[in-house]
């Protein structure tokens, strides 16, 4: 993993579609995934979250099934929408 702090938004989830594409591709392995998702989201949240849920430029861009897949990482629930 390069980069963990991004400035906005869009920049932090082309970043997290990304980790989730190569997971989903077989590209890199579950415990790579869970680690670089994990650190992503620990060091921007800030960006991430809004009033404890995600984002409206996040929701936008990493769509439907990518958010309920970083829900069961996180382990959020329902919280998170």
């Amino acid at each position: 993993m390069d980069k963990t702090f991004f400035k906005t938004q869009k920049d932090i989830s082309e970043k997290l579609i990304s980790t989730i594409d190569s997971y989903w591709n077989g590209e890199i392995n579950e415990n790579e995934f869970l680690t670089c998702t994990n650190t992503l989201v620990e060091n921007n949240q800030d960006i991430i979250f809004k009033k404890n849920t995600y984002g409206a430029v996040i929701k936008q861009r990493l769509g439907k099934k990518r958010i309920c897949l970083l829900d069961k990482v996180l382990n959020i629930g329902n919280e998170a929408r």
